[in-house]
């Protein structure tokens, strides 16, 4: 999940204070990695920087341990960026077996299932990520967006019910799905104003009505073309 500035500050810097006493802590250096990925999941921030210091991080941590699930599932996304799918799934895969319980990484797992086409394999992995946390909002979070890809969209959005904090996102496409436009509108007109999606949701509920609209849509999305390359 996404983390606060100030919280990440705080974890990479006691982090650094453990490693400043034991370098060779592996964990230590894998929890690292972690906190500085995440970062770089901050559009506000320098992504590729900290990309670079989160996978130096993960490479401490691997050369002390090669089984430290942390940086295998940090350099697992590495791998995803650069197209290298076997690499990819293989760390993911042993991230999750080397920390069953941990649901982080087994939802991303299951994401990067999803994408690589392994729907069924996908959904398995949420299965036994919402038993160990039927109350993770991340968990519910992937299986709306994977039941909308099967195109079990009504299901999707009962699921939606239960977890009105889900992402803004994900319910403004799991509507589009079911054609309630109704609700998509609402959800678009929820955004800030300041928002550089707001408009172009707006126009885009209105255009699957009115197919005419689209060029005005993507005029409003070219706008974004700019955000779109910095968070890619």
């Amino acid at each position: 999940g996404a983390v606060s500035k100030t919280s990440a500050d705080d974890a990479e810097r006691e982090l650094r204070a453990i490693l400043a006493e034991h370098p060779d802590y592996a964990r230590a250096w894998g929890g690292l990695a972690v906190v500085l990925w995440a970062r770089s999941l901050d559009v506000r921030e320098e992504r590729e920087a900290w990309r670079i210091k989160a996978e130096d991080a993960a490479r401490e941590a691997m050369a002390r341990d090669p089984k430290q699930p942390d940086a295998d599932a940090v350099l697992a996304n590495l791998a995803c960026r650069e197209g290298r799918w076997e690499e990819c799934l293989s760390r993911l895969e042993r991230a999750v077996r080397q920390a069953p319980s941990d649901t982080q990484w087994r939802t991303w797992y299951a994401q990067r299932l999803a994408t690589a086409g392994y729907l069924g394999k996908a959904m398995a992995q949420l299965d036994i990520a919402e038993a160990i946390d039927p109350l993770s909002g991340d968990v519910a979070f992937f299986r709306v967006r994977l039941l909308d890809t099967l195109g079990r969209h009504d299901e999707a959005g009962r699921i939606l019910k239960d977890y009105p904090r889900t992402s803004q996102a994900t319910q403004y496409f799991n509507a589009i799905w079911r054609r309630d436009y109704a609700e998509a509108r609402r959800l678009a007109a929820s955004l800030p104003a300041e928002d550089r999606w707001r408009a172009p949701e707006l126009a885009a509920v209105e255009a699957l009505q009115d197919p005419q609209r689209w060029p005005a849509v993507m005029a409003l999305i070219d706008d974004q073309i700019p955000f779109l390359m910095l968070i890619r």
